[in-house]
């Protein structure tokens, strides 16, 4: 003992097993007894036994903690963390758990740092993640930092979980109590794609930046991802949430699977959000178009049309009625021919398109940026009569981003008179009469 300096408050004990031969310590040192052992006999000249001093051993400072021990003319390599747990403790290692470092540090076996956790089994962990349960409580469960967690691969017929973020919030929809949340809601209720397990937002790159704003409210960390679509000439960015506790509190909104068809009333929040998820859901699925009169020289008309089943529309109208002072109008189908679901509310008159959007947009702080713009032009228009008429500017600027855009079959043609309408403000169908009116002599 006199050649082994003791760490603080350490002390050794017996390896079971090895009696005589090896002892542990508090502290995870290992030390060999001192000894005669027998010599390899390689010379002639020496001694059938040698003397082995005390000594502390060398242990493996990996993930398996090896250590090799001697006995009977016998080594056996054994883990650091079972010889802890088996000498401090009546705990015998077994099949599904495992002991770590609670630090994460695998040169410090001390007692007082390791722990027993149950093994890593994705049958279990799987369903854990999708009903919420954060990869900081896996940690706790598990015993992996939250970091591995995040690299682990599963086997291949199983989900790995490096999609998870500790930091989502995700009670984030539990309780619609903010303009902000409102808002989300309506625009996720418009553009949203949710599952049973997962939610979807998908927008046009141009207004990538509002995309941003939702996953900020979630998660900053989270990854906005891009993708090209058959069905649109501008790429598309999205960002996916997969965890069930999100999407049963959209659920229970109304915000489900399929909502298009399922969505039929305003979700069941304070009456003075109401307006705050309209507007989401406008910026989401609704438009602000303007038009010029061809016998009216300098006039422009402006128009509020929002997408959705009829039921929900109603609704929209009703609110809408009630708070601005409206006429009622008749809510029909878009493509009676092709659609049977999908109608549009149409409300035409600067006077009353001023009026929807100054109460849909008092006192907001978050918009979709182009479409506020918009309000402002009519609200301008309105008030002061100063909006510049159609100038050949401007159907100069239409046609050099059409001749940009990539070519798109006739079946999405109506989808990028769509997108320029949005861009510079008209409906779909002008933006088509005046590429179709000119388009042969662009491309001479």
């Amino acid at each position: 003992m006199e050649n082994i300096e003791l760490l603080e408050n350490e002390y050794f004990v017996s390896i079971k097993g090895y009696e005589g031969l090896y002892e542990i310590s508090n502290m995870g040192r290992v030390k060999t007894l001192e000894r005669k052992i027998k010599n390899g006999l390689k010379s002639k000249n020496l001694q059938d036994f040698n003397t082995r001093k005390e000594s502390i051993l060398k242990v493996n400072k990996d993930a398996y903690g090896s250590i090799a021990l001697y006995k009977d003319n016998k080594y056996k390599v054994l883990n650091i963390r079972d010889l802890m747990m088996l000498n401090f403790t009546d705990f015998i290692p077994k099949d599904g758990y495992r002991i770590v470092n609670i630090d994460g540090n695998y040169g410090n076996n001390a007692f007082s740092n390791l722990k027993v956790t149950k093994n890593i089994r994705w049958r279990e962990i799987v369903p854990m993640v999708r009903k919420g349960v954060s990869l900081q409580e896996l940690s706790d469960i598990y015993g992996f930092s939250v970091e591995k967690l995040q690299t682990i691969k599963p086997r291949k017929d199983q989900k790995g979980i490096s999609h998870i973020y500790v930091d989502d919030k995700l009670d984030y929809f539990e309780t619609i109590n903010t303009e902000e949340k409102a808002y989300w809601l309506g625009f996720i209720a418009a553009d949203g794609c949710v599952t049973n397990r997962s939610l979807n937002l998908c927008i046009s790159k141009t207004d990538v930046e509002h995309l941003k704003k939702f996953r900020d409210c979630i998660n900053p960390k989270r990854p906005i991802k891009e993708y090209k679509s058959k069905y649109s000439p501008i790429p598309l960015t999205f960002v996916n949430i997969s965890n069930i506790k999100i999407t049963e509190s959209l659920i229970q909104y109304g915000i489900v699977e399929r909502k298009t068809f399922k969505l039929h009333k305003l979700p069941d929040i304070p009456e003075e959000l109401i307006r705050h998820f309209i507007r989401g859901y406008f910026d989401g699925d609704g438009s602000l178009s303007q038009h010029f009169a061809k016998h009216s020289p300098g006039y422009t008309g402006f128009t509020f049309s929002i997408l959705g089943n009829k039921p929900f529309l109603q609704e929209i109208q009703q609110h809408l009625i009630s708070k601005c002072d409206l006429t009622e109008t008749n809510i029909a189908l878009c493509k009676p021919k092709k659609n049977q679901i999908t109608c549009q509310y149409v409300k035409g008159g600067n006077p009353q398109v001023l009026r929807i959007l100054t109460y849909l947009y008092k006192d907001s702080t978050i918009f979709l940026q182009r479409k506020y713009e918009k309000f402002l032009l009519l609200k301008d228009k309105v008030e002061n009569n100063t909006l510049p008429k159609m100038t050949d500017d401007t159907l100069i600027s239409i046609k050099e981003y059409y001749l940009s855009l990539p070519k798109v079959g006739y079946g999405n043609k109506m989808k990028m008179y769509e997108i320029i309408g949005e861009k510079f403000g008209f409906k779909a169908g002008t933006i088509k009469t005046y590429i179709t009116k000119n388009k042969q002599e662009w491309q001479k």
